[in-house]
């Protein structure tokens, strides 16, 4: 991959590049390729040109690789020359419980800048450029696509997308809104808004917490699949109303089940008043009465 430029010095290079008047010959854009990725392009092959937005892309080639080949983009425009430079998120993925890649679920380590890119597609209609970078062997067959927009004051990053040879195509950025905290979506509440009634269990408890090891009695604690119990409770007088999260399941479909239990205190004991379920599911609707997908 190409070395990283920090955006601060992205600023500063940008405004000294852009301000002068450049005579769009080869050995001024071979010049500017060369101040803009100092030591990451060899040869002085001519540029490719093409119109886009108003002005003229210069791609002037960098370097070669095994699957790829890269360039420099440079607009021309106004008399002037601009290098494009463009702002990737590094993307880091996580391992699903099979050792299988989880390519819903990328984090990002951070924001690189560079002014080198993979193959690419420029539509002067649109003011996009669309990259294309090859999966790194290992990962499976396809392409990373990056696209980016021409903005005034350079490139903005819009999409980035996996699309694999004959197969899915999965979109990786803008990045989701963080998924709400469950316990918090259901909330604690004195009745069974929502949840499908259950059968009552007969016994009674010596603390409402002992219900969890007759609701999760199968808890799978040396499984695959991070499994862990959550419980919060809110007692009012004599009664208490409690939320019991058994999730994290190593099932392709079902990742837990969530309770509702309704207690009122019988002497000395905690019996159960009403009891309600639902299942917390990985795809589609994250909790519901019926099956998950």
């Amino acid at each position: 991959m190409p070395a990283r430029i920090a955006p601060l010095a992205l600023t500063l290079l940008a405004t000294a590049t852009a301000a002068p008047l450049w005579a769009a010959d080869d050995a001024a854009l071979l010049a500017l390729r060369n101040a803009v990725a100092p030591g990451e392009c060899s040869g002085e092959e001519p540029a490719r040109t093409q119109p886009f937005s108003g002005g003229t892309l210069h791609a002037l080639p960098c370097r070669t690789t095994a699957h790829d080949s890269l360039s420099v983009l440079v607009l021309e425009r106004d008399g002037t020359l601009q290098p494009l430079f463009f702002a990737n998120p590094e993307l880091q993925f996580d391992y699903t419980a099979d050792g299988a890649l989880d390519w819903q679920a990328p984090g990002f380590g951070g924001i690189s800048v560079s002014p080198v890119v993979s193959s690419f597609t420029a539509d002067d209609t649109t003011g996009q450029i669309t990259i294309s970078e090859r999966l790194a062997p290992g990962l499976g067959e396809g392409h990373f696509t990056y696209t980016h927009a021409l903005e005034d004051w350079g490139m903005t990053l819009h999409s980035v997308a996996i699309g694999f040879d004959g197969g899915d195509h999965i979109p990786l950025w803008p990045p989701t809104a963080a998924e709400p905290d469950l316990m918090e979506e259901l909330g604690l509440a004195h009745t069974l808004d929502g949840f499908t009634p259950e059968p009552l269990p007969t016994q009674t408890f010596a603390r409402p917490a002992d219900v969890a090891a007759l609701l999760a009695s199968d808890f799978p604690s040396m499984e695959e699949g991070r499994p862990r119990l959550e419980i919060a409770m809110e007692q009012q007088g004599e009664r208490i109303a409690m939320t019991l999260l058994d999730h994290g399941w190593a099932d392709d479909s079902q990742r837990g089940k969530a309770w509702r239990v309704l207690m009122e205190q019988d002497g000395d004991a905690w019996r159960v008043t009403a009891l309600g379920s639902l299942n917390i599911c990985w795809r589609g609707q994250r909790v519901k009465s019926g099956l998950c997908l």
